[in-house]
């Protein structure tokens, strides 16, 4: 066929608009395309219906899906009431219930430390150190030889990590000038882990520094009487001592959720740091409370002492009076809707602390009672030192009748207000007033308690809580009781005026006034007295004398102190009197750690002998006098930084204590509950309550999931199959048979029954679930609610597949769409259970040695191999060397995780695999130039272990390790049970357990679903290959027709090109022939004229 020039102009020749004519024929032909795309479109149009149901049917498919999984209808809801020192997880075997747990320690490894030096390569004698961890069976010291290549700190750190001792050793950095210290961690945790070491090093340097992991304590003590006066620095030259002194500071991030104020306030004063206790008490507006207490001995100025909400506070040198206080006001961080606040007002912050604030109150004494004296006289009364009254720095009271001459001193710091008897008044001695004779001697004995001390003449003085300074001075008059006749006296001048009936009471309150010094005067009188500082009271009288007494009697200290825990020790005189002669003479004995006694040092002791008192410690004294309230104090210090404690708990503890003791030696435990895995991080006082319930929420919110999908479903595909009456226009498929039945099918299924469940509560209904007559499914939340709450288990049956065995060795785990249901359930009889594999060496000698030849092999698990194991060179009992061995197993990359034991049985080694049945095999394999003769496994015997084998419903299953899989084709195929019964409890010819199994409605519908949805030949595959298929042959279709018709155009335009072509022809002949004609007409017309 000729081509057709497509820059040819048409109808030239023939006139003709030839592109019109043939566009008409083509329209004409055009025609027959119209009902092919009209299907064609109509398909496509169901193919986006279907594409909309499908996505719907999956979404129903995963929610169906869901309700079939274990996780859903097995999750807990596991808690811990103390998260802080006790954190629990676990899983589905976790029963429901309430535990109880007190935690008296925590398993901790031993670490001891050494004195410090002053640089980690100070070098030390030559010798040998000798370290056992624990004292069982098979544990056995490590003898480790110090030489001049490695007699340095680090070298010796180096010796002792090369060792094989189950120790690691580090040399850390402290503070101060010998700061380096060795540390020794033991590398097993809990009270079998101990730390034994032996260190014996010789140097011929006469001041080589000593290694020595020993504990310490003072050997001797000197007495400190009740007594002791402040210095000039401390008082004289001081200023007054008004109120707490310490600067404090308060850091830390502010956790807390809500604004608040701290309030610290002073309950037991002293100096910071100082030997006595200082006691803060702090509370907050939620109501909390807690307290400090601090000594030299615990504190060091600066240090932060913790207070709660992530805060601490600090306080400086300084001394601190009881009932002074200050608060501290916390912000916590606030909302960004409090858009009115900057980023930094929202943010948590501590403002700081106020100043302190005293409560002391003002000073002065009561003096009351009935006057005795002859005469009238006026009583001076002066303090020495400054402080608080009954607190803790020495205070004293000077009295001194003028005319009289009896004076007196009194104490009135600790224990003034808080004991009565012996020193609370030494001594008032009375003089004649003009020749100083001394008339007589009193001695008192204090009050009781009530701080109300006799100054003589039948006067009594107390002097209320509250601030004195040294110096401060008071006056009173007193009068002796009138007699009746002596009313009226002859120096009664004026007429009337009469005297006034003394009765000699006093009753006052004297206002302390202070004592005005010249600092000048004051230092002239230190230096007079050779330096000795002088009390700013001065002199009341020459005759007024103080002297400090302590008790006589020589201490000293022995023993070998054993505990592990830094400790000092403070001793008290309770009674007054001489050891080994007075009847009953106790001494009172108490740590900072709340432990207290007391030794009989009266008339049964014989001076010098040891009388124990704590932690193998004893105290001697020698002969001589001891006074009540005197004291002394030492210090014990041990090298032990941290204790060996096995972790301690009681189970079923209450708040009034009892429970079952629990000790192990890791803060791990997961065989105290079951299914339950605890990590414990602190000790508590108060019991821990661990909580373990049905976490039904997860499940619930699973079945609304359920419904919601269940009616979108249910709304797309009426909405694909719908007819619109108002329209006359039909929905895409609703013709479409398969949407009708897959439909139905599914709500069929969704209100159908459960098989082997009691029929009250079989289907959807029962859970308050139903389905209206438009196939909307509604849920009576209430009633599911309630059903939950009643029997959870049947709720779970009604929507999963579920087994229940009547063995606890033989467990349910699945089944699949191929297992049937038996009603009577599935008989299991196990003929062999399932083992693992093991590699057994030969036996082995008491002692192992382990050196460069035989510290390395390779372990292989299954297909897995291990990176090369290496024991530490050393010498090991089997068990030791078992241990080792394991250790090394556990921080292995590859079979690390695998758990796989290694113990020691008929006195040689054995591996045992962690996975049971047939893959479970072990293979060993010496390291490069290794022998593994000396760890006895030159000849071993390795067993691969196998798997379970038994049958279901009388036909033989197959065996996976310990899963036991219903046999394709039987009536239990794919029905899965998981066999842990113990060998024991096999018994020939009869089954050891009855499975029933059911399928619930999820499971059903999951069944449906999977063959609708099967990519490779489900139903909505068909019907998308079959739509498909239609759309290929309507594109078929059109694709003739359009090359039908590009043909036909084709062929038209040919011929009317032809035609054109032939017109224009004919047009030109014409032309030619009427010139011809012309011409002959013209030539004719001529010759007549001639």
């Amino acid at each position: 066929m000729a081509e057709m020039n497509p820059n040819a102009v048409m109808g030239l020749g023939s006139k003709l608009n030839t592109s019109e004519i043939i566009d008409r024929f083509i329209k004409i032909e055009k025609r027959r395309l119209q009902p092919v795309e009209q299907r064609k479109e109509e398909k496509l149009q169901q193919v986006d219906a279907w594409a909309a149901l499908q996505t719907e049917i999956n979404k129903l498919k995963d929610t169906v899906d869901s309700l079939d999984r274990k996780d859903i209808w097995e999750a807990k809801k596991i808690t811990s009431s103390k998260p802080d020192i006790v954190t629990v997880t676990g899983g589905a075997s976790a029963d429901p219930g309430k535990t109880t747990i007190a935690i008296d320690s925590i398993a901790t490894a031993h670490q001891l430390n050494s004195p410090g030096f002053e640089s980690k390569d100070a070098v030390f004698g030559t010798g040998v150190i000798k370290i056992q961890v624990g004292e069982e069976d098979g544990d056995t010291p490590i003898f480790i030889n110090v030489t001049e290549e490695n007699n340095t700190l680090e070298g010796i750190r180096d010796a002792i990590n090369d060792s094989g001792a189950e120790v690691e050793a580090f040399v850390a950095e402290t503070y101060g000038d010998k700061p380096f210290r060795l540390l020794l961690t033991s590398e097993r945790k809990g009270a079998a882990g101990a730390i034994q070491i032996e260190v014996k090093l010789e140097s011929s340097e006469e001041n080589a520094p000593i290694l020595d992991f020993s504990n310490k304590y003072d050997e001797t003590a000197e007495w400190e009487g009740v007594m002791r006066r402040r210095t000039l620095e401390d008082t004289a030259l001081g200023e007054d001592l008004m109120s707490s002194t310490p600067i404090t500071e308060v850091t830390g991030d502010y956790t807390g959720t809500e604004d608040n104020t701290f309030t610290i306030q002073v309950i037991q004063a002293g100096v910071i740091p100082g030997e006595n206790d200082v006691v803060l008490a702090w509370e907050d507006e939620l109501g909390r409370t807690g307290e400090f207490r601090i000594n030299k001995f615990n504190y060091r100025a600066g240090d932060a002492l913790e207070l709660a909400d992530g805060l601490s506070l600090r306080l400086s040198q300084g001394e601190v009076v009881s009932g002074d206080s200050l608060q501290v006001k916390a912000h916590s961080e606030k909302s960004p809707a409090m858009w009115w606040l900057n980023e930094g007002e929202r943010a948590a912050r501590v403002d700081p602390p106020t100043d302190w604030q005293s409560r002391a109150e003002g000073s002065g004494m009561y003096v009351f009672g009935e006057y005795t004296g002859e005469d009238e006289d006026t009583v001076i009364f002066r303090v020495e030192g400054s402080g608080q009254v009954g607190g803790a720095q020495p205070l004293y009271l000077h009295y001194e009748f003028i005319e009289s001459g009896v004076n007196g001193k009194l104490r009135i710091s600790e224990p003034y207000f808080s004991t009565g008897g012996e020193g609370s008044s030494e001594s008032a001695t009375a003089y004649d007033a003009k020749d100083g004779e001394e008339l007589f001697n009193l001695e008192f004995g204090g009050g009781k308690g009530d701080g109300v001390l006799s100054i003589g003449n039948g006067l009594s003085i107390k002097v209320p809580a509250g601030l004195v300074s040294d110096g401060d001075t008071a006056t009173v008059q007193v009068e002796p009781k009138s007699s009746p006749e002596a009313v009226n006296f002859w120096w009664q001048e004026k007429e009337g005026e009469t005297g006034k009936l003394s009765t000699g009471k006093v009753d006052e309150f004297l206002k302390f006034e202070p004592y005005e010094f010249d600092e000048d005067e004051l230092e002239a009188a230190a230096e007079e007295s050779g330096g000795k500082p002088k009390s700013r009271y001065g002199s009341l009288d020459d005759g007024i004398q103080t002297n400090e007494v302590f008790s006589t009697a020589p201490i000293a200290i022995s023993g070998d102190y054993m505990s592990g825990e830094n400790k000092n020790y403070t001793f008290t005189v309770v009674d007054r009197g001489n050891v080994g002669v007075t009847t009953e003479l106790e001494v009172k004995w108490e740590d900072d750690k709340g432990n207290e006694g007391k030794l009989d040092f009266g008339l049964n002791y014989q001076p010098g002998d040891a009388v124990p008192f704590d932690s193998g410690l004893s105290l001697m004294l020698g002969e001589g006098e001891l006074l009540a309230g005197d004291k002394f104090e030492i210090s014990a210090t041990t090298a032990t930084v941290r204790e060996a404690k096995d972790l301690v708990l009681r189970l079923g503890a209450t708040r009034e204590g009892g429970g079952l003791e629990i000790r192990r030696d890791n803060n791990m435990i997961d065989d105290l509950v079951p299914g339950l895995r605890m990590e414990i991080l602190d000790s508590s006082e108060e019991p821990v309550t661990i909580s373990v319930s049905d976490n039904t929420e997860v499940a619930r919110e699973s079945i609304i999931n359920f419904v919601d999908a269940y009616n979108t479903f249910n709304a797309t595909a009426t909405e694909v199959t719908k007819y619109d009456a108002a329209t006359q226009t039909a929905a895409p498929l609703l013709s479409d048979r398969n949407v009708a039945q897959m439909t139905n099918e599914i709500a069929t299924t969704a209100i159908g029954s459960v098989p082997g469940l009691p029929q009250t509560d079989n289907m959807l209904f029962a859970l308050g679930i139903r389905i209206n007559d438009k196939g909307v499914m509604s849920v009576d939340e209430n009633k599911l609610d309630e059903k939950i709450a009643e029997n959870f288990e049947l709720v779970a049956n009604v929507f999963r597949s579920n087994g229940d065995s009547d063995a606890p060795g033989v467990a349910f785990v699945g089944l699949t769409d191929k297992t049937q249901i038996n009603p009577e359930g599935y008989d299991v009889e196990v003929s062999k259970v399932a083992t693992r594999g093991t590699l057994t060496g030969g036996s082995l000698p008491g002692t192992v040695l382990i050196n460069s030849s035989n510290n390395a092999f390779y372990l292989s698990s299954g297909n897995k191999r291990s990176e090369l194991i290496e024991i530490r060179e050393g010498t090991y009992t089997p068990a030791s060397l078992a241990r080792e061995i394991q250790s090394q197993l556990r921080q292995d990359r590859v079979l690390g995780t695998r758990s796989i034991r290694v113990e020691v049985k008929e006195e040689g080694l054995q591996f045992i695999s962690d996975i049971y049945g047939s893959k479970s095999t072990l293979e060993i394999e010496a390291g490069e130039e290794k022998s593994l003769s000396g760890l006895g496994l030159g000849m071993y015997d390795a067993k691969t272990g196998e798997d379970v084998v038994g049958t279901i419903d009388g036909i033989e299953a197959t065996g996976r390790g310990q899963l036991l899989v219903g046999a394709d084709g039987s009536g239990a195929e794919g029905l899965r049970l998981f066999v842990t019964l113990p060998e024991d409890q096999v018994q020939a010819g009869e089954p050891e357990a009855n499975v029933v199994v059911t399928k619930g409605i999820a499971v059903q519908l999951k069944d449906i679903l999977r063959r609708i949805t099967d990519p490779a030949g489900g139903d909505l595959k068909q019907v998308t290959n079959d739509l498909s298929e239609q759309l290929q042959s309507y594109d078929k279709q059109i694709k003739t027709l359009n090359e039908r018709i590009s043909n036909k155009q084709e062929s038209l335009q040919i011929k009317f090109a032809k035609l054109d072509n032939t017109m224009g022809r004919l047009k030109a002949q014409q032309s030619y022939l009427t010139q011809q004609l012309s011409a002959l007409n013209g030539s004719k017309g001529g010759e007549k004229k001639e």
